[in-house]
């Protein structure tokens, strides 16, 4: 039987096999391991090509197995620039797979017709196929025969594709031993071998597919092979023993870097080569523009970079080795049962006027557009905020054009499959608007459109009757509201509306902030610019009623809204409303508008499981609905985490996501926190004896895992949007919670060096950090010069931001003893948020100072100052959260027990012994400390030295979990046992008290003021016990750290003064 008779016999064959599954239509190709067809999925509606393995191989049984062991390789890859393979099966007696159908030609078929002139798209070919063995060697598998036969040119993309990984190897497995092609026959192609492939060693290595694509590289642009030869021995023995000339001699005007990247592929000892195809990848990114594509989104310029490949052949598969893979859905058309046609990505129009004035009409156009289609509920239109979010992330600045190529690459990442593009053109006498529409698959033209209205009348009518000719397309009724009914009727208004949304995106609040604002000046019914200006406020103001304002504005003048922002407006009423009842401290309140945003979001995730904007709603209701205990606290969290892991998930760059799904994560990587992160999940803990019951390690392990997952987020956010001044403090929590300080520090200085995130708030928090890393001088000189450069002026507007940084400042101050400095620092919290939501009294306020006097009070106590001088700040703070009996929040409620707690350990004042038992709740038993402390009182000696022989000692003092009250009984401790005449057991305790476990955001907390204090403390220990060089060490570090204390505390510095003479004339 001749081989056109078997292939048309195999061709029938396949038709009556595949019937109702495939429509085989011809063959495509013939090659030593099968045929390849062209066929059509039925299913799916997508043509695919069938590559059927050659009987006589097929018969084979260690073959059939080593067939699907291939299938079950490549199933691991998913890579733009691998071809992907459907499926893979037996059917009629025969091996098969479905491999993606690429319409177009081989590299091969390209460098035998013509040079390849242009030296840039021919980098990008060899940047993207070493990306692509980056990420199969990754993950295990090495390809074995790269050669220009099997590199595919897409004509509608012209991107780079490898397919045949048929003869690839599994790094990982033994078997790889016995592997061959045919019968006997060397695996990969004498031209393109390693010399370890060559030489017949087994054992290969992704090093040797880099040799590979370095002498495609040097074919490319040489227009020859690297080694030629009259045999295959002839030109493996070239492989093996000689060195090309270097590329950059063979061919002038290769760029150096290209010639150089090329030459070191080409090292006969694999490791002087690139030892990854990400290294490869990135030193040919050198001279091409754009960043690297390494299997996450490409850049602008990647995605507009066209291959020099012209005209569009027949698609070619090649008929080498079975089994390819690419995940390229997209490719291949719109899912069975979806209406390509009413799904669209509209495009930024491209200005072709020269007239700044009509430049708002580039973004202006997709949010005209986007509002318009989005009217009618069964038609998926990405909307104008996630647009900007794509257009971001790939890299298209805000002039850049965007062609069709890279505006099909966006529309697949949105999930839609008609993209609109357009220009807008000016005449003598008129404005004109093109719009062309394509789809996403084909890339092939649908429909188009052009519009004209007199030059300098409003040009949203225009958008107006484009809108109808697409939902004409879709099939939707041609009736739609106009632009102006449906945004605002001031032009102005409109275009100040795009400028706030964009800024608010890249998180630009107060660029967003004057924006919006100029928007509703210039219509007050602006329903759309209300709500985004309520969302900055939940942002920029959270504890300002003016949030609630806005989004109840926005709900009054939303009835003429389509659907979807209709009910995401009336979705932020109820978190709005649920916040606000929060910082007023009414729970009940709080949690019930709060649930109805969950059920409110739930709605509308029910008619589009795909709204990024709605999940991410969903998890900001269940962030912050109140948690009375750690149960609920980790339900809702889960809840939330997950929510927010949805939105990203959906669209990456919906940046506001970012900071509680961080915050979730640095809370679980803190010590003494009752939660940890196992997966997406929170594991709560309700006592001690649970937390120990789950096991140490465990939970350090878990709280590793969670602090991993916040640096790596926030560094992403940093590299994704490295302009926006909250990541750059998200990213040094993150450290913060790594407890990693010092490179918290570093974060927040760079981030000072850039001009876009330079904040004032920021020396503030980066004193904080250099006091966290050991560095307690230039902590201080760092906060005086914040103090005189960055005052009231610098900071107002934005208290409730700035109020907790501030508070974590004057810990720098307190713990240097500078009563002064800490004072300052109040007095501008005072100034920077006069007054604090009351709790339980909704509307009614209470003066900020209440607060900072509390705190000073404490961290006065911490530097030795009596009780009587600070006592009536105290008591007045215990009387006012006395007052609010349960209406207190959560947080709140912990101040309660920490006021009276304070205030005992520190002033030694019995009085405040019974507050305290009320404040922590009847029938809970004193802590050691307390017993301790009123036996010495008593003079029962006896009992204080039998309740202070359990304290913890040494370094078990490290590894005890603390909650509010027993944040200070390390430091009690030693005093406890330094009176009972234990001068060892209480310089122990002091030696073991670890500052890292310390707060110093969003706290002022005394534990340092009584660490600096402890220094001299220990001085008097050590040389009690006669060990002179530790005394001398801890009197000298003592006035060190208190060098630039208030003469009030002067005495203490002179009794270190004093036990330094001593021990000097000892």
């Amino acid at each position: 039987m001749s081989d056109a008779e078997s292939s048309t016999e195999l061709l029938n064959s396949l038709r009556v096999a595949f019937s109702g599954q495939y429509d085989v239509e011809r063959p495509l190709g013939v090659g030593g391991m099968g045929t390849v067809f062209l066929a059509k999925d039925m299913t799916l509606d997508r043509k695919v090509a069938i590559k059927v393995i050659i009987p006589e191989l097929a018969a084979n049984k260690a073959f059939r197995q080593r067939f699907l062991n291939e299938a079950r390789t490549v199933a691991k890859l998913r890579h733009p620039n691998i071809v992907a393979v459907h499926a893979a099966g037996e059917v009629a007696g025969s091996l098969y797979f479905v491999m993606e159908y690429v319409p177009g030609e081989s590299l091969r078929d390209v460098i035998d017709r013509e040079p390849m002139a242009d030296r840039v798209r021919a980098t990008a070919i060899l940047r993207d196929l070493a990306s692509a063995l980056d990420y199969a060697h990754a993950q295990g598998v090495i390809h074995r025969d790269i050669k220009p036969e099997n590199i595919l040119i897409d004509k509608d993309s012209g991107r780079a594709m490898l397919t045949d990984f048929g003869v690839a190897g599994l790094t990982d497995q033994g078997a790889a031993d016995e592997r061959m092609t045919g019968t006997g026959m060397i695996v990969g192609s004498p031209r393109y071998m390693s010399p370890e492939q060559a030489a017949g060693e087994r054992q290969l290595d992704g090093r040797s597919d880099i040799y590979s694509l370095g002498l495609v590289g040097y074919e490319i642009f040489s227009g020859g092979p690297t080694f030629a030869g009259t045999s295959a021995v002839s030109i493996i023995t070239k492989q093996i023993t000689e060195k090309p000339t270097p590329l950059g001699e063979k061919t002038k005007g290769v760029p150096p870097v290209v010639a150089n990247s090329i030459d070191k592929a080409l090292e006969k000892d694999p490791a002087n080569r690139w030892q990854t195809g990400g290294e490869f990848a990135r030193a040919l990114a050198d001279d091409t523009p754009g960043p690297l594509y390494l299997g996450g989104r490409r850049s602008a310029r990647q995605r507009r970079t066209r291959l020099l490949i012209a005209g569009a052949i027949a698609g070619v598969m090649l008929v080498g080795i079975p089994i390819a893979w690419r995940l390229s859905a997209s490719d291949t058309g719109a899912p069975k049962g979806v209406d390509p046609r009413k799904s669209f990505f509209v495009a930024p129009f491209e200005n072709q006027t020269s007239d700044p004035s009509l430049g708002w009409l580039r973004d202006g156009s997709v949010n005209m557009l986007t509002l318009n289609l989005s009217s009618w509920r069964d038609l998926n239109v990405v909307d104008y905020e996630r647009t900007l979010d794509l257009l971001r992330d790939a890299g298209i600045g805000e002039n850049s054009r965007v062609g069709l190529e890279a505006a099909r690459e966006l529309a697949r990442e949105a999930g839609v499959w008609t993209v609109v593009l357009g220009q807008i053109t000016r005449g003598s006498d008129s404005l004109r608007v093109m719009a062309r529409v394509f789809d996403v698959a084909s890339g092939e033209p649908v429909q188009q459109a052009e519009v004209a209205a007199a030059a300098g009348s409003d040009p949203r009518g225009l958008f107006d009757k484009l809108s109808r000719e697409l939902l004409d397309l879709a099939g939707a009724p041609p009736m739609t509201p106009e632009m102006a009914k449906t945004t605002t009727s001031s032009l102005e208004a409109y275009k100040a509306y795009l400028t706030g949304v964009h800024a608010l995106n890249g998180w630009e609040f107060d660029v967003a902030d004057s924006a919006l604002a100029r928007a509703v000046r210039a219509d007050s019914t602006y329903a759309l610019a209300y709500y985004k200006r309520a969302l900055l406020a939940g942002w920029k103001r959270p504890n300002d009623s003016i949030g609630v304002h806005f989004v109840r504005l926005a709900a009054r003048y939303a009835t003429r809204l389509p659907p979807r922002e209709r009910g995401l407006v009336d979705a932020y009423v109820s978190v709005a409303e649920g916040n606000a009842a929060v910082f007023s401290g009414d729970t009940a309140t709080a949690r019930r508008h709060l649930t109805a945003a969950q059920e409110k979001y739930a709605a509308l995730l029910a008619r589009d499981s795909t709204d990024a904007e709605a999940w991410y709603g969903m998890g900001d209701a269940y962030f912050h609905v109140p948690s009375p205990t750690v149960a609920a606290l980790t339900a809702n969290w889960t809840r939330s985490l997950r929510a927010f892991n949805r939105t990203l998930a959906l669209d990456s760059s919906f940046h506001l996501a970012y900071p509680h799904t961080l915050q979730i994560y640095n809370r679980a990587a803190t010590r003494g926190q009752g939660f940890i992160l196992l997966g997406d999940s929170l594991i709560g803990f309700e006592s001690q004896a649970a937390t120990e019951a789950y096991g140490r390690e465990r939970i350090l392990e878990a709280r590793k895992m969670a602090s991993v997952r916040a640096v790596r987020d926030a560094r992403h956010w940093v590299e994704t949007d490295p302009d926006a001044h909250e990541a750059h403090i998200a990213l040094a929590e993150a450290h913060l919670a790594s407890n990693d300080p010092t490179a918290a520090a570093a974060g927040l200085r760079l981030a000072m060096s850039r001009p876009a995130v330079r904040a004032p708030i920021l020396p503030y928090r980066i004193a904080t950090l250099e006091l966290a890393s050991g560095r307690p001088k230039e902590a201080l000189a760092t906060l005086r010069q914040a103090l005189r450069t960055y005052g009231y002026d610098s900071l107002s507007g934005n208290g409730m931001q700035h109020f907790g940084a501030l508070l974590g400042a004057s810990t720098v101050a307190a713990h240097a003893g500078s009563i002064t400095d800490m004072n300052a620092v109040f007095k501008l919290m005072e100034r920077v948020m006069p007054t604090f939501p009351e709790p339980g009294k909704p509307g009614s306020t209470v003066s900020s100072s209440t607060l900072t006097r509390t705190f000073a009070a404490f961290n006065l106590l911490a530097m030795g100052v009596e009780l009587k001088e600070v006592k009536r700040d105290i008591d007045a703070a215990m009387q006012r959260l006395a007052s609010y009996g349960d209406k207190l929040p959560p947080e709140q409620r912990e101040m309660s027990i920490m006021l009276p707690y304070y205030a005992y350990v520190l002033g030694r004042d019995t009085s405040y012994l019974a507050p305290l038992k009320r404040a922590a709740g009847e029938g809970v038993p004193a802590p050691p400390v307390y017993q301790a402390l009123a036996a010495i009182e008593r003079g029962d000696t006896a009992r204080a030295e039998k309740i202070a022989a359990q304290f913890a000692r040494g370094d078990s003092t490290k590894a005890r979990t603390v909650g509010s009250q027993g944040w200070l009984d390390s430091f009690v401790e030693a005093e406890i046992l330094n009176i009972l005449g234990d001068a060892k057991g209480a310089a122990s305790t002091y030696e073991a008290i670890d500052p890292s476990r310390f707060m110093i955001q969003g706290f002022s907390d005394p534990r340092w003021p009584l660490y600096a204090r402890s220094f001299l403390a220990r001085g008097q220990l050590y040389e009690q016990l006669g060990e002179k060089a530790k005394a001398v060490a801890a009197y000298t570090n003592f006035l060190d750290l208190w060098k630039e204390a208030d003469p009030k505390l002067q005495p203490q510095l002179q009794r270190a003064r004093d036990g330094l003479a001593r021990l000097k004339d000892a």
